[in-house]
């Protein structure tokens, strides 16, 4: 029996005209479109374990049946690479104020996302990144703040498209709440404000909350030039 498989896809021949196929994308494309698309495939019937076995014609063969496959499968990732935006909105006045406590701002977002339920299983540590863009490095992934949306930009796969967009919600949401707590605060009091919602999302004290931040902090150049906190 010929095979072959990748983390994305694989497949194997298991006749004469049929092969068993499966591909990430498989549960987001109807397969009557790929029957459409590649006319030497007679028929597909779909497995339970979300793989197909195609049924090609007579004639056709298996390498250029795989060839048709890949280059479908490749054109629609295309499509669904990019995760929608999940935005925030701030008031020009609140962004000047921002930019002077810029990594206690990013840095109270990463202990939020690294204690959310939904997005600490797979995320494994962070580090601000030292740039004058600013963002944050939430391991695997690198986050940067546009002007009105989050977005991961490295690594950037299909197989990682759902965890990319959990994250990206989560972030404008955390945004969202931090930014309500500050308006919401004393004049003078935002930092504390701040403080407290972190402490109440993570169980950290606000001493660790800030000697983390510090220390995370320390030699980091300051995101001047950001989109987030200098649009």
């Amino acid at each position: 029996m010929v095979g072959y498989s990748t983390p994305a896809y694989g497949y194997k021949i298991i006749g004469k005209r049929a092969i068993n196929f499966y591909h990430c994308l498989l549960p987001k494309i109807r397969v009557q479109t790929i029957s459409h698309t590649i006319p030497a495939i007679e028929n597909i019937k779909q497995q339970s374990d979300g793989s197909i076995t195609i049924y090609i014609e007579k004639n056709a063969s298996f390498p250029q049946v795989i060839n048709k496959l890949l280059e479908f499968f490749d054109q629609k990732g295309d499509h669904f690479l990019d995760t929608p935006n999940s935005y925030y909105k701030i008031t020009p006045l609140r962004r000047q104020s921002l930019l002077s406590w810029a990594f206690a701002f990013e840095g109270c977002l990463a202990l939020l996302l690294m204690n959310d339920k939904a997005t600490k299983s797979v995320l494994k540590d962070w580090q601000f990144i030292n740039s004058h863009v600013g963002g944050l490095y939430l391991e695997p992934y690198t986050i940067f703040l546009y002007e009105s949306y989050p977005k991961i930009i490295h690594p950037i796969t299909i197989q990682n498209y759902e965890n990319r967009k959990i994250i990206e919600q989560k972030v404008a949401y955390y945004i969202r709440r931090m930014i309500g707590r500050i308006e919401d605060a004393q004049p003078g009091l935002e930092g504390l404000a701040l403080l407290s919602l972190v402490e109440t999302k993570t169980n950290l004290s606000a001493k660790d909350i800030q000697r983390v931040i510090n220390d995370k902090s320390f030699a980091i150049k300051t995101p001047n030039n950001s989109p987030f906190f200098n649009p």
